[in-house]
């Protein structure tokens, strides 16, 4: 930042000011992602988050379908992990599949051609 005089003094506090807003705007929104992430919840909180019954939540934790932490009698979940299996469950679009089938043929085409180099 460059040298003012203290006529300038006034507008420099407020372009300060401004930046100061903003900076806290990104720490509130970065505290909350975080305690996001590290938010465990109990067997109820985590019967509304998915809308499944607590007896459906005990049958899939009990089937290992489901992931949960056991600490003495209860059950707590991480809400990223449940985001996680969530995300896992969706249905691929063709477009995913094009792209898996497109990866697929360019790593096979590199190795073929890398086994190909090394025979010569």
């Amino acid at each position: 930042m460059e040298p003012f005089t203290f006529e300038e003094l006034p507008m420099a506090v407020t372009k300060l000011f401004e930046r100061i807003k903003k900076i806290e705007k990104l720490l509130k929104a970065t505290i909350k992602v975080s305690r996001e992430k590290d938010d465990f919840m109990d067997i109820e909180e985590a019967a509304k988050y998915l809308r499944l019954s607590p007896a459906t939540i005990y049958s899939k934790v009990s089937r290992h379908e489901l992931p949960a932490n056991k600490q003495g009698k209860r059950l707590y979940f991480s809400r990223k992990e449940l985001k996680l299996w969530i995300l896992q469950g969706k249905a691929k679009s063709i477009s995913d599949y094009s792209a898996n089938a497109e990866k697929y043929l360019r790593e096979n085409k590199l190795e073929s051609l890398k086994g190909k180099a090394a025979s010569k």
